[in-house]
Protein backbone atom coordinates (compact mmCIF):
# COMPACT_ATOMS: atom_id res chain seq x y z
CA UNK A 1 0.00 0.00 0.00
CA UNK A 2 2.76 2.43 0.96
CA UNK A 3 4.80 1.69 -2.15
CA UNK A 4 1.80 2.14 -4.45
CA UNK A 5 0.94 5.44 -2.79
CA UNK A 6 4.53 6.64 -3.13
CA UNK A 7 4.67 5.73 -6.81
CA UNK A 8 1.41 7.52 -7.60
CA UNK A 9 2.46 10.62 -5.71
CA UNK A 10 5.83 10.77 -7.47
CA UNK A 11 4.20 10.47 -10.88
CA UNK A 12 1.67 13.15 -9.91
CA UNK A 13 4.48 15.43 -8.72
CA UNK A 14 6.25 15.18 -12.08
CA UNK A 15 3.01 15.85 -13.89
CA UNK A 16 2.53 18.96 -11.75
CA UNK A 17 6.07 20.08 -12.60
CA UNK A 18 5.38 19.82 -16.32
CA UNK A 19 2.19 21.84 -15.89
CA UNK A 20 4.08 24.52 -13.96
CA UNK A 21 6.65 24.81 -16.72
CA UNK A 22 3.88 25.20 -19.31
CA UNK A 23 2.38 27.97 -17.16
CA UNK A 24 5.76 29.69 -17.05
CA UNK A 25 5.93 29.69 -20.81
CA UNK A 26 2.48 31.22 -20.93
CA UNK A 27 2.62 33.94 -18.28
CA UNK A 28 5.81 33.51 -16.20
CA UNK A 29 3.88 32.47 -13.05
CA UNK A 30 3.87 29.03 -11.52
CA UNK A 31 0.44 27.66 -10.79
CA UNK A 32 -0.37 27.39 -7.12
CA UNK A 33 -3.05 24.72 -7.61
CA UNK A 34 -0.53 21.97 -6.86
CA UNK A 35 1.65 23.98 -4.49
CA UNK A 36 0.85 21.82 -1.49
CA UNK A 37 2.99 19.41 0.45
CA UNK A 38 2.66 15.98 -1.22
CA UNK A 39 0.95 13.31 0.89
CA UNK A 40 3.96 11.03 0.42
CA UNK A 41 6.30 13.65 1.91
CA UNK A 42 4.06 14.13 4.95
CA UNK A 43 3.68 10.39 5.41
CA UNK A 44 7.35 9.50 4.92
CA UNK A 45 8.51 12.31 7.19
CA UNK A 46 6.34 11.15 10.05
CA UNK A 47 6.99 7.44 9.54
CA UNK A 48 10.66 7.19 8.55
CA UNK A 49 12.25 10.61 8.91
CA UNK A 50 12.72 10.92 5.15
CA UNK A 51 13.41 14.65 5.27
CA UNK A 52 16.52 15.96 6.98
CA UNK A 53 16.16 18.23 10.00
CA UNK A 54 17.23 21.27 8.00
CA UNK A 55 14.20 20.94 5.70
CA UNK A 56 11.57 23.62 6.32
CA UNK A 57 8.52 22.85 4.22
CA UNK A 58 6.09 25.80 4.24
CA UNK A 59 2.44 25.48 5.12
CA UNK A 60 -0.07 24.71 2.39
CA UNK A 61 -1.29 28.33 2.36
CA UNK A 62 2.15 29.85 1.86
CA UNK A 63 3.85 27.29 -0.36
CA UNK A 64 4.02 29.03 -3.73
CA UNK A 65 6.71 29.71 -6.32
CA UNK A 66 6.81 33.06 -8.15
CA UNK A 67 8.73 34.07 -11.25
CA UNK A 68 10.32 30.71 -11.95
CA UNK A 69 13.61 31.38 -13.74
CA UNK A 70 13.21 29.22 -16.82
CA UNK A 71 16.23 30.78 -18.54
CA UNK A 72 18.46 29.66 -15.68
CA UNK A 73 17.04 26.16 -16.04
CA UNK A 74 17.81 26.14 -19.75
CA UNK A 75 21.38 27.24 -19.12
CA UNK A 76 21.96 24.22 -16.88
CA UNK A 77 22.72 21.70 -19.62
CA UNK A 78 25.14 19.55 -17.62
CA UNK A 79 23.85 16.24 -16.34
CA UNK A 80 25.46 17.06 -13.00
CA UNK A 81 23.36 20.18 -12.53
CA UNK A 82 20.98 20.10 -9.57
CA UNK A 83 18.30 21.63 -11.81
CA UNK A 84 18.28 18.72 -14.23
CA UNK A 85 15.66 16.28 -13.00
CA UNK A 86 15.81 12.54 -13.50
CA UNK A 87 13.01 11.14 -15.69
CA UNK A 88 10.96 9.90 -12.71
CA UNK A 89 7.74 9.88 -14.67
CA UNK A 90 8.87 6.97 -16.82
CA UNK A 91 7.09 3.83 -15.52
CA UNK A 92 10.25 1.74 -15.32
CA UNK A 93 12.09 4.45 -13.36
CA UNK A 94 9.26 4.83 -10.86
CA UNK A 95 9.44 1.22 -9.76
CA UNK A 96 13.23 1.17 -9.83
CA UNK A 97 13.67 4.25 -7.64
CA UNK A 98 10.83 3.18 -5.40
CA UNK A 99 12.46 -0.21 -4.84
CA UNK A 100 15.90 1.26 -4.07
CA UNK A 101 14.48 3.80 -1.62
CA UNK A 102 12.43 1.06 0.04
CA UNK A 103 15.51 -1.15 0.32
CA UNK A 104 17.55 1.68 1.82
CA UNK A 105 14.93 2.59 4.42
CA UNK A 106 14.53 -1.07 5.35
CA UNK A 107 18.31 -1.47 5.67
CA UNK A 108 18.52 1.60 7.91
CA UNK A 109 15.86 0.18 10.19
CA UNK A 110 17.53 -3.23 10.20
CA UNK A 111 20.89 -1.77 11.29
CA UNK A 112 19.34 0.46 13.92
CA UNK A 113 19.73 3.82 12.18
CA UNK A 114 16.15 4.29 11.00
CA UNK A 115 15.94 7.56 12.90
CA UNK A 116 18.63 9.20 10.76
CA UNK A 117 17.92 8.18 7.18
CA UNK A 118 20.35 10.26 5.16
CA UNK A 119 18.75 12.83 2.86
CA UNK A 120 21.93 12.98 0.78
CA UNK A 121 21.53 9.33 -0.20
CA UNK A 122 17.85 9.80 -1.05
CA UNK A 123 18.56 12.92 -3.12
CA UNK A 124 21.27 11.13 -5.08
CA UNK A 125 18.93 8.24 -5.88
CA UNK A 126 15.93 10.47 -6.69
CA UNK A 127 17.76 12.74 -9.13
CA UNK A 128 20.36 10.28 -10.45
CA UNK A 129 23.24 12.48 -9.30
CA UNK A 130 26.75 11.27 -10.23
CA UNK A 131 28.13 12.35 -6.84
CA UNK A 132 26.80 10.94 -3.57
CA UNK A 133 27.33 13.69 -0.98
CA UNK A 134 26.02 12.97 2.49
CA UNK A 135 24.05 15.34 4.71
CA UNK A 136 24.33 15.20 8.48
CA UNK A 137 26.09 12.54 10.51
CA UNK A 138 27.12 9.24 8.96
CA UNK A 139 28.45 6.44 11.13
CA UNK A 140 29.38 2.77 10.85
CA UNK A 141 25.78 1.54 10.90
CA UNK A 142 24.84 4.08 8.22
CA UNK A 143 27.62 2.72 6.02
CA UNK A 144 26.30 -0.81 6.48
CA UNK A 145 22.84 0.34 5.36
CA UNK A 146 24.29 2.09 2.32
CA UNK A 147 26.38 -0.96 1.46
CA UNK A 148 23.23 -3.09 1.22
CA UNK A 149 21.79 -1.09 -1.67
CA UNK A 150 25.21 -0.65 -3.30
CA UNK A 151 25.79 -4.42 -3.27
CA UNK A 152 22.51 -4.92 -5.14
CA UNK A 153 22.40 -1.93 -7.47
CA UNK A 154 25.92 -0.40 -7.85
CA UNK A 155 26.49 -1.90 -11.30
CA UNK A 156 22.96 -1.55 -12.66
CA UNK A 157 20.35 0.82 -11.25
CA UNK A 158 22.94 2.96 -9.40
CA UNK A 159 25.62 2.84 -12.06
CA UNK A 160 25.30 6.62 -12.48
CA UNK A 161 27.12 7.16 -9.14
CA UNK A 162 30.80 7.82 -9.88
CA UNK A 163 31.86 9.68 -6.73
CA UNK A 164 31.38 8.95 -3.03
CA UNK A 165 31.99 11.92 -0.73
CA UNK A 166 32.01 11.07 2.99
CA UNK A 167 34.28 13.97 3.95
CA UNK A 168 33.78 15.96 7.14
CA UNK A 169 34.66 19.60 7.63
CA UNK A 170 37.11 20.46 10.40
CA UNK A 171 34.35 21.78 12.70
CA UNK A 172 31.58 19.27 12.11
CA UNK A 173 32.76 16.74 14.65
CA UNK A 174 33.08 19.37 17.41
CA UNK A 175 29.91 21.34 16.75
CA UNK A 176 27.43 18.62 15.83
CA UNK A 177 28.94 15.40 17.17
CA UNK A 178 29.51 14.15 13.64
CA UNK A 179 32.57 12.04 14.24
CA UNK A 180 31.97 10.11 11.02
CA UNK A 181 32.54 6.40 10.63
CA UNK A 182 35.48 4.41 11.92
CA UNK A 183 37.29 1.24 10.87
CA UNK A 184 34.15 -0.91 10.59
CA UNK A 185 32.50 1.62 8.31
CA UNK A 186 35.69 1.67 6.23
CA UNK A 187 35.52 -2.12 5.96
CA UNK A 188 31.95 -1.87 4.63
CA UNK A 189 33.09 0.82 2.17
CA UNK A 190 35.91 -1.47 1.04
CA UNK A 191 33.33 -4.16 0.24
CA UNK A 192 31.43 -1.62 -1.87
CA UNK A 193 34.58 -0.79 -3.83
CA UNK A 194 35.29 -4.47 -4.41
CA UNK A 195 31.95 -4.99 -6.15
CA UNK A 196 31.59 -1.64 -7.96
CA UNK A 197 32.69 -1.09 -11.55
CA UNK A 198 31.65 2.57 -11.83
CA UNK A 199 33.00 4.49 -8.83
CA UNK A 200 35.96 6.67 -9.82
CA UNK A 201 36.52 8.82 -6.73
CA UNK A 202 36.13 8.32 -2.97
CA UNK A 203 36.72 11.00 -0.33
CA UNK A 204 36.87 9.91 3.33
CA UNK A 205 38.46 13.10 4.70
CA UNK A 206 38.54 13.41 8.54
CA UNK A 207 36.77 10.10 9.20
CA UNK A 208 38.95 8.36 11.79
CA UNK A 209 39.22 5.00 10.08
CA UNK A 210 42.66 4.19 11.51
CA UNK A 211 45.22 1.77 10.11
CA UNK A 212 42.78 -1.17 10.01
CA UNK A 213 40.17 0.69 7.98
CA UNK A 214 42.82 2.17 5.68
CA UNK A 215 44.34 -1.26 5.03
CA UNK A 216 40.91 -2.60 4.06
CA UNK A 217 40.45 0.27 1.60
CA UNK A 218 43.92 -0.23 0.11
CA UNK A 219 43.22 -3.94 -0.44
CA UNK A 220 39.93 -3.09 -2.15
CA UNK A 221 41.65 -0.50 -4.35
CA UNK A 222 44.32 -3.00 -5.38
CA UNK A 223 41.75 -5.00 -7.34
CA UNK A 224 39.58 -2.11 -8.55
CA UNK A 225 40.63 -0.84 -12.02
CA UNK A 226 38.06 1.99 -12.15
CA UNK A 227 38.77 3.87 -8.90
CA UNK A 228 41.25 6.68 -9.68
CA UNK A 229 41.15 9.09 -6.71
CA UNK A 230 41.20 8.20 -3.01
CA UNK A 231 41.12 10.98 -0.40
CA UNK A 232 42.20 9.97 3.11
CA UNK A 233 43.28 13.31 4.54
CA UNK A 234 43.37 13.38 8.36
CA UNK A 235 42.02 9.85 8.77
CA UNK A 236 44.63 8.85 11.38
CA UNK A 237 45.94 5.88 9.43
CA UNK A 238 49.31 6.18 11.17
CA UNK A 239 52.57 4.46 10.31
CA UNK A 240 50.91 1.05 9.98
CA UNK A 241 48.48 2.33 7.39
CA UNK A 242 51.30 3.88 5.36
CA UNK A 243 53.32 0.65 5.50
CA UNK A 244 50.25 -1.30 4.38
CA UNK A 245 49.80 1.04 1.41
CA UNK A 246 53.45 0.66 0.43
CA UNK A 247 53.30 -3.12 0.69
CA UNK A 248 50.06 -3.46 -1.28
CA UNK A 249 50.83 -0.96 -4.05
CA UNK A 250 54.56 -1.56 -4.61
CA UNK A 251 53.99 -4.21 -7.30
CA UNK A 252 50.25 -3.99 -7.95
CA UNK A 253 49.28 -3.64 -11.60
CA UNK A 254 45.50 -4.06 -11.36
CA UNK A 255 44.68 -0.92 -9.41
CA UNK A 256 43.42 2.12 -11.27
CA UNK A 257 44.55 4.53 -8.54
CA UNK A 258 46.31 7.63 -9.84
CA UNK A 259 45.95 10.05 -6.93
CA UNK A 260 45.95 9.35 -3.17
CA UNK A 261 45.77 11.97 -0.41
CA UNK A 262 47.45 10.74 2.78
CA UNK A 263 48.18 14.16 4.26
CA UNK A 264 47.84 14.80 7.98
CA UNK A 265 47.83 11.13 9.00
CA UNK A 266 50.80 10.88 11.40
CA UNK A 267 52.56 8.36 9.18
CA UNK A 268 56.01 9.43 10.43
CA UNK A 269 59.36 9.18 8.68
CA UNK A 270 59.21 5.41 8.39
CA UNK A 271 55.83 5.53 6.68
CA UNK A 272 56.81 8.39 4.38
CA UNK A 273 60.05 6.65 3.45
CA UNK A 274 58.21 3.39 2.72
CA UNK A 275 55.79 5.20 0.40
CA UNK A 276 58.69 6.89 -1.39
CA UNK A 277 60.37 3.51 -1.90
CA UNK A 278 57.06 2.10 -3.13
CA UNK A 279 56.79 4.81 -5.77
CA UNK A 280 60.38 4.18 -6.89
CA UNK A 281 59.67 0.46 -7.23
CA UNK A 282 56.61 1.17 -9.35
CA UNK A 283 58.65 3.41 -11.65
CA UNK A 284 61.36 0.76 -11.98
CA UNK A 285 58.77 -1.85 -12.90
CA UNK A 286 57.10 0.44 -15.44
CA UNK A 287 53.81 0.56 -13.52
CA UNK A 288 51.51 3.60 -13.78
CA UNK A 289 52.57 6.38 -11.43
CA UNK A 290 50.45 7.16 -8.37
CA UNK A 291 50.67 10.69 -7.01
CA UNK A 292 50.66 10.40 -3.20
CA UNK A 293 50.28 13.53 -1.06
CA UNK A 294 52.06 13.01 2.29
CA UNK A 295 52.13 16.64 3.45
CA UNK A 296 51.69 17.53 7.14
CA UNK A 297 52.62 14.09 8.44
CA UNK A 298 55.94 14.78 10.14
CA UNK A 299 54.65 16.67 13.16
CA UNK A 300 57.75 16.43 15.37
CA UNK A 301 60.02 17.39 12.50
CA UNK A 302 57.88 20.41 11.65
CA UNK A 303 57.88 21.47 15.29
CA UNK A 304 61.67 21.29 15.37
CA UNK A 305 61.86 23.21 12.10
CA UNK A 306 59.64 25.92 13.54
CA UNK A 307 61.58 26.07 16.82
CA UNK A 308 65.01 26.36 15.19
CA UNK A 309 64.05 29.28 13.00
CA UNK A 310 61.78 30.71 15.68
CA UNK A 311 64.95 31.16 17.73
CA UNK A 312 66.53 32.68 14.63
CA UNK A 313 63.65 35.17 14.37
CA UNK A 314 64.22 36.34 17.94
CA UNK A 315 67.95 36.70 17.32
CA UNK A 316 67.26 38.56 14.06
CA UNK A 317 65.11 41.12 15.89
CA UNK A 318 67.82 41.72 18.48
CA UNK A 319 70.50 41.86 15.78
CA UNK A 320 68.50 44.40 13.77
CA UNK A 321 68.21 46.73 16.76
CA UNK A 322 71.93 46.51 17.50
CA UNK A 323 72.87 47.07 13.86
CA UNK A 324 70.56 50.09 13.53
CA UNK A 325 72.26 51.69 16.53
CA UNK A 326 75.65 51.00 14.98
CA UNK A 327 74.84 53.03 11.85
CA UNK A 328 72.57 55.73 13.29
CA UNK A 329 75.27 58.39 12.84
CA UNK A 330 76.55 57.09 9.51
CA UNK A 331 75.77 58.02 5.91
CA UNK A 332 72.51 57.17 4.21
CA UNK A 333 74.33 54.42 2.30
CA UNK A 334 75.23 52.77 5.61
CA UNK A 335 71.69 53.08 6.91
CA UNK A 336 69.97 51.79 3.77
CA UNK A 337 72.32 48.88 3.07
CA UNK A 338 72.32 47.68 6.69
CA UNK A 339 68.54 48.17 6.84
CA UNK A 340 68.13 45.99 3.76
CA UNK A 341 70.29 43.32 5.36
CA UNK A 342 68.33 43.40 8.64
CA UNK A 343 65.03 43.21 6.75
CA UNK A 344 66.24 40.22 4.73
CA UNK A 345 67.21 38.41 7.94
CA UNK A 346 63.79 38.95 9.49
CA UNK A 347 61.95 37.99 6.28
CA UNK A 348 63.84 34.70 6.09
CA UNK A 349 63.29 33.64 9.69
CA UNK A 350 59.71 34.89 9.88
CA UNK A 351 58.59 33.15 6.66
CA UNK A 352 60.35 29.93 7.64
CA UNK A 353 58.84 29.96 11.13
CA UNK A 354 55.34 30.55 9.77
CA UNK A 355 55.71 27.89 7.09
CA UNK A 356 56.78 25.19 9.52
CA UNK A 357 54.50 26.26 12.37
CA UNK A 358 51.33 26.41 10.25
CA UNK A 359 52.06 23.23 8.32
CA UNK A 360 48.53 21.87 8.95
CA UNK A 361 46.83 24.81 7.17
CA UNK A 362 46.86 23.34 3.69
CA UNK A 363 44.79 26.16 2.21
CA UNK A 364 47.68 28.64 2.64
CA UNK A 365 50.57 26.20 2.75
CA UNK A 366 51.58 26.79 -0.88
CA UNK A 367 51.78 30.54 -0.22
CA UNK A 368 53.95 30.04 2.86
CA UNK A 369 56.16 27.59 0.97
CA UNK A 370 56.72 30.12 -1.80
CA UNK A 371 57.59 32.79 0.77
CA UNK A 372 59.96 30.42 2.56
CA UNK A 373 61.87 29.56 -0.62
CA UNK A 374 61.83 33.13 -1.90
CA UNK A 375 63.23 34.45 1.38
CA UNK A 376 66.47 32.55 0.73
CA UNK A 377 67.06 34.63 -2.40
CA UNK A 378 66.27 37.78 -0.43
CA UNK A 379 68.74 36.89 2.34
CA UNK A 380 71.57 36.14 -0.11
CA UNK A 381 71.11 39.45 -1.92
CA UNK A 382 70.55 41.30 1.34
CA UNK A 383 73.77 39.93 2.84
CA UNK A 384 75.78 41.14 -0.14
CA UNK A 385 74.31 44.65 0.02
CA UNK A 386 76.36 46.08 2.97
CA UNK A 387 79.61 44.58 1.68
CA UNK A 388 79.18 45.91 -1.86
CA UNK A 389 77.71 49.29 -0.84
CA UNK A 390 80.17 50.08 1.97
CA UNK A 391 83.41 48.10 1.64
CA UNK A 392 83.43 48.24 -2.19
CA UNK A 393 81.66 51.60 -2.54
CA UNK A 394 84.44 52.95 -4.77
CA UNK A 395 84.23 50.07 -7.25
CA UNK A 396 81.16 50.54 -9.48
CA UNK A 397 81.74 47.15 -11.09
CA UNK A 398 80.85 45.52 -7.79
CA UNK A 399 78.86 48.14 -5.87
CA UNK A 400 76.51 48.81 -8.79
CA UNK A 401 76.60 46.15 -11.49
CA UNK A 402 77.23 43.03 -9.42
CA UNK A 403 74.70 44.12 -6.81
CA UNK A 404 72.11 44.83 -9.51
CA UNK A 405 72.80 41.41 -11.06
CA UNK A 406 72.28 39.69 -7.69
CA UNK A 407 68.96 41.43 -7.09
CA UNK A 408 67.82 40.58 -10.63
CA UNK A 409 68.62 36.94 -9.87
CA UNK A 410 66.65 37.35 -6.66
CA UNK A 411 63.58 38.61 -8.54
CA UNK A 412 63.92 35.78 -11.07
CA UNK A 413 64.11 33.21 -8.28
CA UNK A 414 61.04 34.64 -6.56
CA UNK A 415 59.14 34.55 -9.85
CA UNK A 416 60.00 30.88 -10.34
CA UNK A 417 58.97 29.98 -6.79
CA UNK A 418 55.70 31.90 -6.98
CA UNK A 419 54.49 31.26 -10.52
CA UNK A 420 56.27 28.14 -11.81
CA UNK A 421 55.06 25.75 -9.13
CA UNK A 422 54.48 22.89 -11.59
CA UNK A 423 57.91 23.10 -13.25
CA UNK A 424 59.60 19.76 -12.61
CA UNK A 425 63.09 21.30 -12.55
CA UNK A 426 62.19 24.03 -10.06
CA UNK A 427 64.01 22.35 -7.16
CA UNK A 428 67.22 21.87 -9.16
CA UNK A 429 67.01 25.43 -10.46
CA UNK A 430 66.60 26.88 -6.97
CA UNK A 431 69.50 24.89 -5.52
CA UNK A 432 71.77 25.94 -8.39
CA UNK A 433 70.77 29.58 -7.94
CA UNK A 434 71.37 29.48 -4.19
CA UNK A 435 74.89 28.13 -4.57
CA UNK A 436 75.78 30.34 -7.55
CA UNK A 437 74.60 33.53 -5.88
CA UNK A 438 76.17 32.56 -2.57
CA UNK A 439 79.62 31.90 -3.97
CA UNK A 440 79.63 34.80 -6.43
CA UNK A 441 81.67 36.49 -3.68
CA UNK A 442 84.69 34.80 -5.23
CA UNK A 443 84.53 37.39 -8.03
CA UNK A 444 85.49 40.24 -5.69
CA UNK A 445 87.43 38.25 -3.08
CA UNK A 446 90.88 39.58 -4.21
CA UNK A 447 89.65 43.16 -3.75
CA UNK A 448 88.04 42.45 -0.38
CA UNK A 449 91.25 40.86 0.91
CA UNK A 450 93.01 44.21 0.51
CA UNK A 451 90.31 46.05 2.48
CA UNK A 452 89.38 43.63 5.25
CA UNK A 453 91.72 42.40 7.99
CA UNK A 454 92.30 38.63 8.30
CA UNK A 455 89.85 37.96 11.15
CA UNK A 456 86.65 39.17 9.41
CA UNK A 457 87.75 37.29 6.30
CA UNK A 458 87.86 34.12 8.36
CA UNK A 459 84.36 34.79 9.71
CA UNK A 460 83.13 35.56 6.20
CA UNK A 461 84.45 32.25 4.85
CA UNK A 462 83.08 30.34 7.84
CA UNK A 463 79.64 31.77 7.13
CA UNK A 464 79.75 30.63 3.52
CA UNK A 465 81.02 27.19 4.55
CA UNK A 466 78.20 26.88 7.11
CA UNK A 467 75.54 27.57 4.50
CA UNK A 468 77.14 25.16 2.02
CA UNK A 469 77.70 22.41 4.61
CA UNK A 470 73.97 22.37 5.31
CA UNK A 471 73.00 21.83 1.66
CA UNK A 472 73.34 17.98 1.77
CA UNK A 473 70.83 17.90 4.63
CA UNK A 474 68.56 20.27 2.70
CA UNK A 475 68.66 17.98 -0.34
CA UNK A 476 68.28 14.66 1.51
CA UNK A 477 65.46 15.97 3.73
CA UNK A 478 65.11 12.78 5.77
CA UNK A 479 64.16 12.51 9.46
CA UNK A 480 65.40 15.74 11.12
CA UNK A 481 67.59 16.78 8.19
CA UNK A 482 65.66 19.98 7.56
CA UNK A 483 66.05 21.07 11.19
CA UNK A 484 69.79 20.38 10.90
CA UNK A 485 69.84 22.52 7.75
CA UNK A 486 68.20 25.28 9.77
CA UNK A 487 70.99 25.09 12.35
CA UNK A 488 73.61 25.53 9.61
CA UNK A 489 71.67 28.51 8.23
CA UNK A 490 71.53 30.02 11.71
CA UNK A 491 75.30 29.56 12.15
CA UNK A 492 76.04 31.13 8.75
CA UNK A 493 73.80 34.10 9.57
CA UNK A 494 75.58 34.66 12.89
CA UNK A 495 79.03 34.67 11.26
CA UNK A 496 78.00 37.12 8.54
CA UNK A 497 76.08 39.38 10.91
CA UNK A 498 79.11 39.67 13.19
CA UNK A 499 81.32 40.69 10.27
CA UNK A 500 78.83 43.35 9.19
CA UNK A 501 78.19 44.61 12.73
CA UNK A 502 81.80 44.65 13.92
CA UNK A 503 83.78 45.49 10.78
CA UNK A 504 81.56 46.75 7.92
CA UNK A 505 78.98 49.02 9.59
CA UNK A 506 81.53 51.18 11.50
CA UNK A 507 83.75 51.59 8.41
CA UNK A 508 84.05 54.56 6.12
CA UNK A 509 82.95 54.12 2.53
CA UNK A 510 85.48 52.05 0.62
CA UNK A 511 87.22 50.70 3.71
CA UNK A 512 86.59 48.43 6.70
CA UNK A 513 87.71 48.76 10.29
CA UNK A 514 90.30 46.41 11.73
Amino acid sequence: MLSNLLGKELMQADANLQENIRNVKANGIVSSRHATTPISMKLMRSVSGLCCEECNVPDDDTERLHRYDLDALRRQNSSTSPLVLAPMSAPNNVKRVEQIITDYIAACRFYGCGDRINAGVLTTIRFSLPSLRLSGGFHDADMLALSEIMFRHANNALSFIHRLDFSLSSKEGHLHGRAGFRSHGALALAKILQCSDNIKEVNVKRNRIGSFGASALFLACSSNPTLEILGLEACRIGERGALAFAEIMSSNSESGLRQVDLSGNYIGFKGAFAIEECMQMRRQKGLPEIHVDVESNLVFAEVMNGVTHGVGMILALVASVLLSRQVENKSHRHVISCGVYSASLMVLYLSSTLFHSLFALRSIRWILRSLDKSAIYILISGTYTPFLQIVLANDPLFSTYLLAFLWICCVLGIWVEAFQTEWKYRGHFSLLMYLSMGWSALTFLPTVITRLPPRPLIYLVLGGVSYTAGVPFFVRNNNLDHAIWHVFVLAGSIFHWWVIYRYVAPAELGYATG
